[in-house]
């Protein structure tokens, strides 16, 4: 292992993070010459007007805190249909809350969309194919509500017509071809679980709804064609999540992807996007560390399966993969050695036959290898397991922890796990129970118990380092960065004397102080604690990190931005200031943005700090720095 801190300016890892990351994210429906890309070019994400014919970019956005983001953290930023205009997330220092705004493809003066409603964390806008409607859900006043605005020939916009407000989590909507009904996802109070509303997007009305006696449902889009009112929903209802198409005019729902097409792969068959023609879905079967594209025929109800490619297509959200023009598939694609960028698949071989978006250069990394362990009751757990190319002697280690919980690390290029690598760490990611990808058992078996079965499986996996030899048990540090950073304070505290440190970004530490301060995204905790503070108080007692933090031993570093929506300030500072009255040992360092640090240069900057912390608290010869 190199035992100092590689801080030269043209250190390897630091020209990973600075390396351009550029990627498409849809193609317009009726003008498929014009797309949309994201790029870090700038060093912050920035929205990207894309020829599609030619590669051009253009760059269209200048915020300094990069583009605006939904609660999920994907860019929101959405292409009309005719390609005229990008509709996008405008929000203030990072904080996620803002208004939509739209500017011309050829860019031009910006329009606030909203201008009469009060500041809102936006996200999920859509249009009709038709292009005559638009609609999106904004959370103000602790309240989900659904809008929906019309788009005149000339592009002119109504002003947004309320359609449905909800204090439980609402998203949508999703419309049909010309824009007449809206379905929205939605849960009942105190439910971890979604049903399907159809609404009609004029008045609001409801005119249909769908439930699942067992199991949930997800919205994802609508039949691209005239005259089908039918939409792409998922259901958990089978243990999996499987796609099913209904038709709210009539109630008709046929369920997709046959036992026949899942069989040897097993796990979440996801919709993608409906070919224009409608005759075709494209799905993406995602079953742990393996995925691949499936064709499905609606006029047949048969399915054909995509050779599988190595690494990581798309993932959950539809944007990351969909049919573009001339037969062509359009993927986002990434692996633990290769940075994201859009390939381009034959739509009947699945052959890969181009690069749309892609790295100038590839640089040096290390792989990762799948490996899955026993918890303690043994339900086996999935991880990444990457090793450095030179290991040291004293076999120092990182757990990762991803943020969620309802997402998945697949095989991904991290600029951040490189680095630990690069200075001799073994490094671990860890897919815990709540994890996607896994089965709905494994997905839901947290749900009312926050915090419990998720350090169970952290603490497995530290096990398995010790026990194959990879870590020494006082050198394993824990890292994660939202709900991750929750994780990591909740198994300081819980799990005595096994980690020497944790790190924790965008961190909660107090469910109950967090809904308090009207987070963005308390609606979705609530489903998951199963109700409000007030009405199951022990609950949001026993699943907070602050509950414990009088025996949490090891150092804590925390970074947090002034502006985060999603984890509030001052419940952080709760938790910092706490713990010092104690005299335990933690630092905090703050940055004026939101969820997440969002410049290149920042990230860098974290690093730096994270790799003088593991260095302190493993004891070895700390240069100077920034502590």
């Amino acid at each position: 292992m190199p035992r100092e801190i590689q801080l030269a300016d043209d250190a390897l890892w630091k020209r990973r993070y600075r390396q351009p990351i550029t990627y498409a994210v849809q193609i317009a429906a009726s003008n498929p010459a014009r797309g949309l890309a994201f790029s870090n070019r700038t060093g912050v994400d920035q929205i990207y007007t894309w020829d599609v014919t030619s590669g051009e970019l253009k760059q269209l956005t200048a915020n300094q805190e990069g583009a605006g983001s939904d609660t999920s953290g994907v860019p929101t930023a959405v292409l009309s249909p005719d390609g005229a205009y990008v509709y996008f997330l405008d929000d203030s220092g990072g904080s996620e809350v803002g208004h939509f705004k739209r500017m011309p493809y050829e860019g031009g003066p910006v329009e606030d969309i909203t201008p009469g409603l009060p500041d809102y964390a936006g996200f999920l806008l859509t249009f009709s194919r038709a292009g005559n409607r638009l609609g999106f859900t904004a959370v103000h006043d602790g309240v989900y509500h659904i809008y929906a605005l019309d788009v005149a020939a000339d592009g002119a916009l109504s002003a947004p017509r309320l359609l449905m407000e909800r204090a439980e989590q609402t998203l949508g909507p999703a419309l049909t071809h010309d824009g007449a009904l809206a379905v929205v996802e939605t849960k009942a109070p105190g439910a971890s679980e979604y049903d399907l509303v159809a609404l009609d997007a004029t008045t609001g009305e409801q005119v249909a709804m769908l439930s699942e006696e067992d199991g949930g449902l997800e919205y994802y889009f609508c039949s691209p064609t005239p005259n089908d009112p039918r939409c792409v929903a998922l259901t958990s209802r089978s243990g999996d999540n499987r796609p099913l198409l209904w038709n709210p005019q009539t109630g008709e729902r046929v369920d997709l992807a046959r036992d026949a097409v899942t069989a040897d792969l097993g796990g979440d068959v996801i919709p993608m996007d409906w070919s224009g023609d409608g005759a075709r879905l494209l799905l993406i079967q995602n079953a742990g560390m393996r995925n691949r594209l499936v064709i499905y025929d609606l006029a047949t109800h048969t399915a054909r399966a995509l050779p599988e490619i190595e690494g990581h297509l798309g993932g959950v959200e539809p944007g990351d993969v969909f049919f573009g023009p001339e037969g062509r598939i359009y993927a986002r694609w990434e692996s633990s050695t290769q940075p994201p960028q859009t390939i381009i698949l034959d739509a009947e071989t699945g052959e890969r036959v181009g690069v749309a978006l892609g790295p100038d250069e590839i640089l040096p990394a290390q792989p990762w290898r799948s490996v899955t362990f026993a918890s303690s009751d043994g339900t086996p757990v999935q991880a990444w397991l990457g090793m450095p190319a030179m290991p040291d002697e004293e076999l120092p280690a990182i757990i990762e922890l991803h943020g969620g919980p309802s997402y998945a690390v697949p095989d991904s290029y991290s600029p951040f796990s490189q680095c630990w690598m690069d200075h001799g760490f073994t490094y671990m990611a860890v897919n815990y129970r709540g994890s996607t990808g896994f089965g709905r058992a494994f997905q839901e078996q947290i749900v009312g118990d926050l915090g419990h079965w998720e350090v169970e499986d952290v603490v497995a996996a530290r096990q398995f380092l010790i026990n194959e030899g990879l870590a020494r048990p006082d050198r394993i540090l824990l890292i994660g960065r939202s709900y991750g950073g929750y994780l990591t304070l909740m198994t300081l505290g819980k799990a005595l004397g096994l980690f020497a440190g944790g790190i924790a970004d965008s961190a909660i530490a107090d469910f109950a102080l967090n809904d308090a301060d009207g987070s963005t995204v308390r609606a979705y905790f609530r489903g998951l604690l199963g109700g409000t503070p007030e009405e199951v108080p022990d609950r949001y007692k026993r699943s907070s990190a602050s509950t414990y933090l009088k025996t949490v031993f090891p150092p804590v570093l925390l970074f947090h931005g002034r502006n985060d929506s999603r984890s509030t300030p001052r419940q952080i500072e709760e938790y910092v200031a706490q713990m010092k009255s104690l005299g335990k040992p933690i630092e905090i360092v703050w940055y004026e943005g939101g969820h997440g640090a969002a410049h290149v240069d920042e990230l860098i900057d974290q690093q730096e700090r994270m790799l003088h912390f593991a260095w302190r608290v493993l004891l070895f010869n700390e240069p100077p720095g920034h502590f």
